[in-house]
């Protein structure tokens, strides 16, 4: 069941996303053509020539293009919520809340499309980019990247993480509004708030605390230090998204609140 819960998540989701995606790398395709044909089409080149007309075109391509790739990103975040909230908490709920799956199906039903589609608009992004600075890159130097290190491992689950973490305090947070009987959305942001400034109040303590100075060993300390602090942020984000997640599971099974 959890597969045709996801299924129907990503083809709800993908309708949205792929378009914006394909929107992105297009845009970088033809604006990367642009400065690389002959080098007269160039942004660089324009300058160069103080060509006002090819200026203004290249200037006006790019200036899309960052909108399109901020609204990307806008797009996933403001889906992910959509979607978490309209198919459980609204009229899709009834249903929903009616299949014969447990809490945690659909909350992972809803968790892992949203991870997926995070994770694909960074690669998108990342994709477009290269595309457009083609003609710069001296790709062998890309190999580098190839020869991972423990550092770079534990930099990238930290990253992953926190998206889960991210993710997962956005539902605790919608389902927290729920409890009220009315303004659920205003009760949610507040929520929201709430959370984001009692974590930062504990990171400040963790990581910046003159006792600790754990952001001084990460900074100026020797590679273990720094893996040392590293484990010790995956560790705290991880904490906070077991703690998101049982509160949206918890509300979910006792308190749900459809009204």
């Amino acid at each position: 069941m959890l597969r045709k819960i996801m299924k129907y998540e990503f083809l709800a989701t993908g309708r949205l996303f792929l378009p914006a995606y394909i929107a992105v790398v297009a845009l970088a395709l033809f604006n990367g053509i642009l400065q690389w044909a002959g080098g007269d089409s160039g942004l660089y080149s324009a300058f160069a020539r103080a060509d006002n007309w090819a200026i203004a075109t290249n200037s006006l391509l790019m200036i899309v293009y960052f909108m399109v790739v901020f609204a990307t990103a806008v797009l996933t975040t403001v889906l992910i919520i959509r979607r978490f909230y309209t198919s459980l908490f609204k009229d899709e709920g009834y249903l929903t809340n009616t299949l014969p799956v447990s809490v945690d199906k659909l909350l992972l039903g809803k968790l892992l499309p949203a991870i997926c589609w995070s994770i694909i608009s960074f690669i998108v992004v990342t994709i477009s980019v290269l595309i457009l600075v083609a003609q710069w890159i001296v790709w062998q130097d890309l190999l580098f990247f190839l020869d991972w290190e423990l550092m770079d491992v534990l930099s990238l689950l930290s990253i992953v993480v926190s998206l889960v973490t991210g993710i997962l305090a956005f539902y605790s947070a919608l389902a927290i509004g729920q409890l009220a009987k009315r303004r659920k959305i205003l009760l949610a942001i507040g929520a929201y708030i709430g959370i984001v400034f009692a974590v930062s109040l504990i990171s400040t303590f963790l990581f910046f605390n003159t006792n600790t100075s754990l952001i001084d060993r990460f900074i100026f300390g020797t590679d273990q230090d720094i893996i040392n602090t590293t484990l010790i942020s995956i560790g705290f984000s991880l904490a906070q998204a077991v703690m998101h997640y049982v509160i949206a599971r918890y509300i979910l099974k006792n308190k749900l609140n459809l009204e």
